[in-house]
């Protein structure tokens, strides 16, 4: 499968197919100045019932104002860089929520970007 995925065979024989999704970026995001045109991104977390806090400014010190679910669809409003942990790739992301509208920050490792590589 290369570049595609990769197989898994178990010992009874049976097979596990695996395929990357190469069309969508998770994680870091691009850091963005302003409010630049938004793009539609999707919240992302390990347990799909798991809420996904939004903060009233980039930090996690900050207070919760709300929050989403993996699965929400936001605008993606800016990104800054991570400055709670030293030598964090990760980036904080101002949001918009499609449903609600309601406006705050979330963590990049929580989101899956958009792939036309603007913000």
């Amino acid at each position: 499968m290369g570049d595609a995925g990769t197989i898994f065979e178990f010992v009874d024989g049976s097979r596990l197919y695996v395929y990357w999704d190469s069309s969508t970026s998770y994680g870091t995001g691009p850091v963005s100045q302003g409010q630049g045109g938004s793009r539609v991104a999707t919240l992302v977390a390990h347990d799909r019932g798991s809420q996904i806090n939004l903060r009233n400014e980039a930090t996690s010190r900050s207070r919760a104002v709300g929050y989403g679910l993996a699965g929400d669809q936001v605008n993606i409003l800016e990104c800054v860089q991570d400055r709670d942990t030293a030598g964090s790739d990760l980036n904080w992301c101002k949001v918009q929520f499609l449903g609600s509208g309601a406006i705050g920050w979330v963590r990049s490792d929580f989101i899956i970007f958009p792939t036309d590589g603007a913000l």
